[in-house]
């Protein structure tokens, strides 16, 4: 059980620093409560944060602005949320691979000279 517990709390972790990413560097957009984040990914691919509940979806698509919804698009994976309680159903290397990638792609963006 421990274990279990220590994954979660490592998911907890990840998904942060992912939201936190996101939130730093993609483009916000009102909504009624909070922010929707933008934060593209690849080509055709984009991070969407609810900065009201935490859930971040990486989807595929459009990527066009909807007060109500987000961003349009396909929803390729959902990387968790965190609205009184945190709740993610991927796992601990995935949420890491995106991290990583993110990281990666922030630090050729944002920080190179």
């Amino acid at each position: 059980m421990e274990q279990v517990e220590n994954i979660q709390i490592k998911k907890k972790q990840l998904h942060d620093e992912i939201g936190f990413l996101v939130c730093s560097f993609g483009n916000h957009f009102d909504k009624k409560h909070g922010d929707w984040v933008k934060l593209q990914y690849t080509n055709d691919s984009f991070f969407e944060l609810d900065t009201w509940n935490s859930r971040i979806l990486l989807k595929q698509g459009s990527g066009d602005y909807d007060f109500w919804c987000g961003f349009k698009g396909e929803i390729k994976q959902n990387l968790g949320m965190n609205f009184g309680s945190f709740e993610c159903n991927i796992s601990l290397e995935l949420l890491q691979f995106y991290l990583n990638n993110l990281d990666s792609i922030v630090s050729e963006c944002f920080y190179s000279a």
